[in-house]
């Protein structure tokens, strides 16, 4: 698989969440024509009208595309893709939820980033891509703030082991004695690249995968080296 003359780095994740992100969310500030954004759907695969803004993201997660092909329900195909231990339900990947006090979560950010920003306040993205995964999140507590980033470590700082992805939005609420912290996200992964849910099921209508590579990773070609 080749861009511009170059083998690409096909990067991939288990599921894009409807839309796929550039590299530069992710990793080093450059990106490539290979791994752009694309919706993960072919028909429409230039369609996204996400806006890159905290409205925009938590409209994003809670009324997700249904055209999309990661948003399948196909146990079959989700069983293929996903091993043993990775088994999961489109409930729980596709969207998903994860819930903490505010003094769980306050020790949680204390522990991994090093830093004691006091009792969290706020979690505020500061830098998102197109697939709402945030690449920058300022962390606001009672004794300052801290901005981290890129999205893994996002991911690690609000977690015991990592978010499913950095692409979420906060409610806060209060049920008369504790404070709660609810991140409510969208997809598995870094979403760069080929995303396997939404590959195997284009496989499954029929798409050969030459047609699907294209679809992940645009400008791109295949290119034969050699004969075996």
């Amino acid at each position: 698989l080749k861009s511009g003359g170059e083998v690409c780095d096909a990067r991939f994740s288990k599921c894009c969440g409807g839309i796929s992100e550039k590299f530069s969310t992710c990793w080093t500030d450059e990106d490539y024509a290979y791994l752009s954004p694309v919706r993960c759907n072919v028909d429409r695969a230039n369609d996204i009208n996400y806006t890159g803004d905290a409205m925009s993201l938590k409209e994003w997660v809670r009324n997700p595309p249904t055209d999309v092909y990661c948003a399948t329900k196909d146990y079959a195909i989700l069983s293929r893709v996903l091993k043993a231990y990775d088994q999961r339900t489109t409930e729980d990947m596709f969207r998903w939820s994860v819930k903490y006090t505010r003094e769980e979560l306050t020790q949680l950010i204390k522990e991994k980033i090093g830093v004691d920003v006091g009792k969290v306040v706020d979690l505020r993205p500061v830098q998102m891509g197109k697939s709402g995964r945030i690449s920058r999140l300022d962390i606001i507590g009672t004794l300052g703030h801290k901005v981290i980033g890129k999205e893994l470590l996002i991911r690690k700082a609000l977690s015991k082991t990592h978010l499913l992805s950095s692409a979420f939005y906060v409610e806060k609420s209060f049920d008369g004695q504790t404070e709660y912290f609810t991140l409510y996200g969208a997809g598995w992964g870094h979403g760069v690249g080929l995303c396997q849910v939404g590959a195997a099921v284009m496989a499954e209508k029929g798409f050969s995968y030459t047609e699907i590579l294209n679809h992940y990773y645009p400008n791109s070609e295949i290119k034969l080296i050699r004969k075996l």
